[in-house]
């Protein structure tokens, strides 16, 4: 979702303060929620500014850097399930992984796993 933009935002600030309309009555004229309207006139009074701030980028609980060794672990167990794959990495790296996040890691790096008939 997109951030409410800075002429907005300001326009949601004035009709507070210089309009004296409730944060309640902003909120419905500007179709905003009200924790919105709160949290521009808290910005308006502690920085004096309105610009959207950028959000930092979420952080990957197994980067590249750690290809080597995710490779390296299925090589040596390649019949082991995600769910295997996802204990063994969190006793290597002390990094506890959930299936869905083990599965993005090597579908992003590229790391197949091959089933054995033995293992089906």
């Amino acid at each position: 979702m997109n951030p409410i933009s800075l002429d907005l935002r300001t326009r949601i600030v004035q009709a507070v303060k210089h309009d004296k309309n409730t944060p309640e009555q902003a909120a419905r004229r500007f179709i905003v929620s009200i924790a919105s309207v709160y949290r521009f006139l808290q910005l308006n009074r502690d920085l004096n500014n309105l610009k959207p701030t950028k959000k930092p980028p979420n952080s990957r609980k197994i980067s590249d850097e750690y290809a080597p060794t995710l490779h390296a672990q299925v090589q040596a167990n390649n019949d082991a399930t995600l769910e295997e794959h996802c204990q063994t990495w969190n006793k290597t790296t002390g990094v506890e992984v959930s299936i869905p996040t083990m599965q993005r890691a090597l579908k992003r790096l590229q790391i197949s796993i091959k089933k054995s008939d033995h293992a089906r």
